[in-house]
């Protein structure tokens, strides 16, 4: 069984080019509107040269833009360090590196706790996910995902659970940058927001590779059924996005 599905969020944002090159863009500020089930909410990303610093939900009525803002921290390397929520609540937190590469790190999901441990192979990365559920003092064993990439581009996932099922999901790519390609420790931010399982559902496509998405190819593989989701991508003169599907990208 074969389905076609389209995208369907609103997604708004502001883009800064350089004084230099207008391929050398440094994101600034992005407001992002998120539609889903009638309701809508924004959120505005914040940099500081070329890192992530912040994302604020900036229509909290009545408070003002920064009463939200949940905020990245960097080690003394310029790495990730943790992200927290607006009262210093870890949300990603405990992120180990070994050359400069995220080996596992902690999401914290209400009042449950995922881990993922990291190995590198070549073109793939391998993922063991392992929850801690209130009241255990233990991590127990919930899936494996195999990435697969090509030229900064997630290319294939492959996610196992205890059964033994599997599903696969394949991405195809344009050959034009995405808006987020050119920010620093890209692949760490890359794994972090794709693989926490669900807390950033509504961005992580546009963090899957350093070019536009496409195309998507989701199979249930003990059945074969197979969900196809296309994106039809638009471009401005320097070849960046600005319609993907109802998602809108504005430059400044």
């Amino acid at each position: 069984m074969k389905n076609r599905i389209f995208l369907s969020i609103l997604i708004i944002i502001l883009i800064s080019c350089s004084s230099n090159e207008s391929d050398q863009k440094i994101l600034k500020n992005i407001p992002v509107l998120i539609q889903n089930d009638g309701t809508s909410f924004t959120r505005l990303f914040g940099y500081e040269d070329k890192k992530i610093i912040k994302t604020d939900r900036t229509n909290i009525v009545p408070y003002k833009i920064g009463d939200y803002a949940d905020l990245f921290r960097y080690d003394s390397f310029n790495r990730i360090k943790n992200f927290t929520t607006f009262d210093n609540t870890p949300i990603i937190f405990e992120i180990k590196y070994e050359n400069d590469k995220i080996t596992s790190f902690k999401s914290r999901h209400n009042v449950d706790t995922l881990r993922i441990d990291l190995t590198y192979d070549t073109d793939k990365i391998i993922e063991k996910h392992y929850w801690k559920f209130l009241g255990s003092e233990n991590y127990e064993p919930s899936s494996q995902t195999v990435l697969t990439f090509s030229n900064g581009n997630i290319i294939k996932k492959v996610v196992g659970d205890q059964d033994g099922d599997q599903q696969l999901t394949e991405y195809y790519y344009d050959d034009k940058k995405s808006p987020f390609s050119n920010i620093d420790d890209f692949q760490n931010f890359q794994l972090i927001f794709t693989s926490s399982e669900g807390y950033w559902y509504w961005i992580s496509e546009l963090f899957l590779g350093k070019n536009n998405l496409i195309k998507k190819e989701y199979t249930w593989l003990p059945t074969g059924e197979k969900t196809t989701t296309e994106y039809l991508n638009i471009y401005n003169t320097n070849n960046y996005p600005t319609n993907i599907n109802d998602m809108i990208i504005e430059y400044e």
